[in-house]
Protein backbone atom coordinates (compact mmCIF):
# COMPACT_ATOMS: atom_id res chain seq x y z
CA UNK A 1 0.00 0.00 0.00
CA UNK A 2 1.36 3.27 -1.19
CA UNK A 3 1.16 6.22 0.67
CA UNK A 4 1.93 9.62 0.17
CA UNK A 5 4.71 10.74 -2.47
CA UNK A 6 5.11 7.15 -2.96
CA UNK A 7 6.48 6.26 0.46
CA UNK A 8 4.87 2.82 1.60
CA UNK A 9 2.99 2.77 5.16
CA UNK A 10 4.10 -0.09 6.26
CA UNK A 11 7.68 1.33 6.31
CA UNK A 12 9.08 1.40 9.98
CA UNK A 13 11.32 4.71 9.90
CA UNK A 14 8.27 6.83 8.37
CA UNK A 15 6.02 5.25 10.58
CA UNK A 16 7.81 5.88 13.65
CA UNK A 17 8.68 9.26 12.52
CA UNK A 18 5.12 10.08 11.47
CA UNK A 19 4.41 8.95 15.45
CA UNK A 20 6.73 11.16 17.30
CA UNK A 21 5.32 13.93 14.99
CA UNK A 22 2.05 13.58 16.45
CA UNK A 23 2.98 12.52 19.59
CA UNK A 24 5.04 15.92 19.52
CA UNK A 25 2.13 18.01 18.77
CA UNK A 26 -0.07 16.44 21.35
CA UNK A 27 1.97 16.99 23.77
CA UNK A 28 2.38 20.80 22.78
CA UNK A 29 -1.30 21.05 22.68
CA UNK A 30 -1.58 19.39 26.12
CA UNK A 31 1.17 21.67 27.31
CA UNK A 32 -0.62 24.95 26.26
CA UNK A 33 -3.40 24.13 27.15
CA UNK A 34 -2.70 23.38 30.71
CA UNK A 35 0.41 25.73 31.67
CA UNK A 36 -0.11 28.59 29.47
CA UNK A 37 2.35 30.23 26.96
CA UNK A 38 5.29 30.53 28.32
CA UNK A 39 6.22 26.72 28.89
CA UNK A 40 5.15 26.08 26.26
CA UNK A 41 7.50 28.31 24.31
CA UNK A 42 10.33 27.06 26.90
CA UNK A 43 9.37 23.21 25.88
CA UNK A 44 9.52 23.76 22.40
CA UNK A 45 12.50 26.04 22.39
CA UNK A 46 14.51 23.59 23.76
CA UNK A 47 13.45 20.82 21.33
CA UNK A 48 14.09 22.93 18.69
CA UNK A 49 17.78 23.47 20.32
CA UNK A 50 18.02 19.84 20.71
CA UNK A 51 17.13 18.65 17.66
CA UNK A 52 19.67 21.77 16.16
CA UNK A 53 22.28 20.36 18.49
CA UNK A 54 22.25 16.94 17.58
CA UNK A 55 22.22 16.89 13.88
CA UNK A 56 25.82 17.51 13.79
CA UNK A 57 26.48 14.59 15.87
CA UNK A 58 24.11 12.33 13.81
CA UNK A 59 25.78 13.01 10.91
CA UNK A 60 29.14 12.49 12.69
CA UNK A 61 28.26 8.76 13.93
CA UNK A 62 26.61 7.84 10.34
CA UNK A 63 29.94 8.80 8.85
CA UNK A 64 32.06 6.92 11.49
CA UNK A 65 29.09 4.01 11.42
CA UNK A 66 29.96 3.78 7.35
CA UNK A 67 33.61 3.78 7.69
CA UNK A 68 32.98 0.86 10.40
CA UNK A 69 31.23 -1.31 8.04
CA UNK A 70 34.06 -0.41 5.30
CA UNK A 71 37.17 -1.75 7.77
CA UNK A 72 34.66 -4.96 8.57
CA UNK A 73 33.88 -5.74 4.34
CA UNK A 74 37.57 -4.80 4.01
CA UNK A 75 38.78 -7.50 6.61
CA UNK A 76 35.83 -9.95 5.61
CA UNK A 77 37.26 -9.56 1.64
CA UNK A 78 40.95 -10.58 3.21
CA UNK A 79 39.77 -13.72 5.20
CA UNK A 80 37.76 -14.71 2.34
CA UNK A 81 40.74 -14.37 -0.07
CA UNK A 82 42.77 -16.18 2.71
CA UNK A 83 40.84 -19.04 2.96
CA UNK A 84 40.33 -19.20 -0.64
CA UNK A 85 44.71 -19.04 -0.65
CA UNK A 86 44.69 -21.79 1.75
CA UNK A 87 46.23 -25.39 0.33
CA UNK A 88 43.72 -28.27 1.80
CA UNK A 89 46.38 -29.71 4.13
CA UNK A 90 46.10 -26.67 5.79
CA UNK A 91 43.00 -26.81 6.52
CA UNK A 92 43.02 -30.31 7.28
CA UNK A 93 45.63 -29.29 9.75
CA UNK A 94 42.78 -26.40 11.25
CA UNK A 95 40.40 -29.49 11.39
CA UNK A 96 42.77 -31.84 13.53
CA UNK A 97 43.50 -28.64 15.77
CA UNK A 98 39.86 -28.18 16.25
CA UNK A 99 39.31 -31.49 17.26
CA UNK A 100 41.86 -31.89 19.68
CA UNK A 101 40.80 -28.34 21.29
CA UNK A 102 36.69 -29.61 20.99
CA UNK A 103 38.24 -32.95 23.20
CA UNK A 104 40.54 -30.92 25.64
CA UNK A 105 37.98 -30.81 28.26
CA UNK A 106 37.15 -34.34 28.71
CA UNK A 107 40.63 -35.34 28.55
CA UNK A 108 41.69 -33.09 31.39
CA UNK A 109 38.58 -34.53 33.13
CA UNK A 110 39.88 -37.92 32.20
CA UNK A 111 43.18 -37.32 33.35
CA UNK A 112 41.92 -35.34 37.08
CA UNK A 113 40.06 -38.70 37.54
CA UNK A 114 42.91 -41.34 36.81
CA UNK A 115 44.83 -39.33 39.45
CA UNK A 116 42.43 -39.48 41.83
CA UNK A 117 41.82 -43.08 41.14
CA UNK A 118 45.66 -43.77 41.40
CA UNK A 119 45.61 -41.72 44.65
CA UNK A 120 42.95 -43.32 46.24
CA UNK A 121 44.74 -46.95 45.15
CA UNK A 122 47.81 -46.33 46.83
CA UNK A 123 45.78 -45.14 49.93
CA UNK A 124 44.05 -48.20 50.02
CA UNK A 125 47.82 -50.29 49.69
CA UNK A 126 49.56 -48.03 52.85
CA UNK A 127 46.45 -48.98 54.87
CA UNK A 128 46.22 -53.63 53.45
CA UNK A 129 50.20 -53.14 54.70
CA UNK A 130 49.76 -52.22 57.82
Amino acid sequence: MKGIQGVSIRDPYILVKSRAEVQFLLASIILYRNLGAAPYIAASSATVLEKVCNAPLAKMQKRLHSKIMEAKAARIKVASETLKRTVPSGLATFCVLQELIYNLPEFISMMAQTKVSVDRAQELEKIKRR
